[in-house]
């Protein structure tokens, strides 16, 4: 691991006051790029003959400004950027100690900061996709093991937050803004000088007032949350929790609907994805082929099965943004453990909806499951979905196929239902006779 101390022969440019003013235009409120805790972030362009041949290696002319009321806050930052090296960590070009001028000057990153395009998107502007921000995690992941790992004695951000993650031109991520990193000695936790972010106040800093790397970790969950929800750290305007950690908990709970992916092979003329085993197979099996001597599901089991997907259908659209339509919700596709706890699978034919709540599908539905916009439109939206769980729940309820070509009848089974469903003296007339009336009345009504 590096020794974490500055590098003074570095390499790093000493800057003039009067260089950086005209390179940052007088430090006009228009080149603002940010404002932080310890100082304020201007965009600055280097004119010709201010570049030194690090600056011209590395292909800078635009550069970050920072400026710092205090000089102990500047030195604070260059002893700790001096000696980090890392692709995934702002560089460091120079500095300026200059009177009551304290500044540093830093690679500029063109698309600025990621809370701009998570949570501060121009009309128009299309979203970050799911490959660019797994991406960007990756990035933010490598540079906390760099910081945790690779650094002797290790470095703790504690300001990991999405307005501190700057994207290059190509959306690599760089950590920025180490004026309130700590190094830890002589062990792996330091009181802090500053507090951090709101929604990103991890459980070791509320109950003892000092950090340790698991803070960063910590903060690392909320901006991934950040990155899979597009919701913010803390958003006082969100209906029910404000922190998205306590907004999320029940969510992720949900996270164990989906059948996990453990790998995959993608060899010549193989393709192959390999997932988790689920011992009772389908609820296809359970409800329209149920072998000789075989009890059937009980009410209480696929009560807790409906429950189960419900979730699951919950969570791809209230949690996740841009949500995803499942598009393949039917009995064959929904796998049981071996306690009888759902799992939706087969995300083959699933339709991310960007921009909004509908597309155009590239598989039909199966027969039984196609709702009113598909037949309509050939379109899907989240709805399309709770139609299909709906017909999911009535073969839960009634045993009946989706789809039954040998019923008389109706061969569609909302259509079977319908005269049934209008009827509440009916309604024991949908139950599924396997169960021989074992179940709640009230609950089925």
């Amino acid at each position: 691991a590096e020794q974490a101390e500055f590098r003074c022969d570095a390499g790093f440019r000493v800057f003039e006051s009067r260089e950086l003013t005209v390179a940052t235009d007088n430090f006009s409120p228009g080149r603002v790029l940010n404002e932080g805790k310890l100082g304020r972030v201007y965009k600055g362009i280097l004119k010709d003959g201010q570049c030194n041949d690090l600056i011209d290696k590395l292909n800078f002319q635009e550069v970050a400004v920072k400026r710092f009321a205090k000089q102990t806050d500047l030195w604070g930052e260059v002893r700790m950027l001096s000696c980090l090296d890392h692709p995934n960590l702002v560089k460091l070009i120079g500095y300026c100690d200059e009177g009551k001028d304290h500044m540093i000057v830093c690679e500029y990153m063109p698309l600025r900061s990621l809370n701009l395009h998570l949570h501060d998107i121009k009309p128009g502007k299309k979203p970050l996709d799911w490959k660019t921000r797994m991406k960007i995690a990756e990035g933010v992941a490598r540079a906390l093991e760099y910081l945790h790992h690779g650094m002797d004695p290790l470095i703790i951000y504690n300001c990991l937050e999405v307005s501190k993650i700057l994207l290059n031109e190509n959306y690599n991520p760089k950590l920025s803004d180490f004026g309130c990193a700590e190094i830890a000695i002589p062990v792996d936790h330091c009181r802090v000088r500053t507090k951090p972010a709101v929604g990103y106040v991890s459980r070791e800093y509320t109950t003892t007032r000092n950090i340790t790397s698991k803070s960063d970790v910590y903060c690392f969950g909320v901006v991934l949350l950040e990155l899979i929800s597009g919701q913010k750290a803390f958003d006082a305007t969100r209906n029910g929790e404000r922190d998205i950690v306590a907004w999320a908990r029940p969510m992720l709970r949900d996270t164990d609907r989906f059948v996990k992916m453990i790998g995959y092979c993608d060899e010549g003329k193989d393709h192959m994805i390999v997932c988790e085993f689920m011992p009772l197979r389908s609820l296809n099996l359970h409800l329209h082929d149920i072998k000789p001597g075989k009890k059937p599901l009980d009410w209480k089991s696929r009560m807790k099965i409906a429950e189960g997907v419900a979730r699951a259908l919950k969570y791809l659209h209230h949690g996740m943004d841009p949500l995803i339509i499942s598009n393949c919700l039917e009995v064959s596709k929904i796998l049981l453990n071996e306690n009888y706890n759902p799992k939706l699978s087969d995300f083959g034919c699933a339709e991310i909806a960007i921009p909004v709540d509908h597309c155009r599908v590239r598989t039909k539905p199966a027969v039984g499951y196609v709702s009113p916009e598909y037949t309509t439109t050939r379109n899907i939206t989240s709805k399309s979905d709770v139609y299909c769980f709906g017909v999911v729940l009535l073969e839960l309820i009634s045993g009946q196929k989706a789809f039954d070509a040998t019923r008389n009848g109706e061969r569609d089974i909302v259509a079977w239902a319908r005269p049934m469903l209008r009827d509440s003296n009916k309604f024991p007339e949908i139950a599924d006779p396997l169960m021989e009336r074992q179940y709640p009345y009230s609950e089925l009504v």
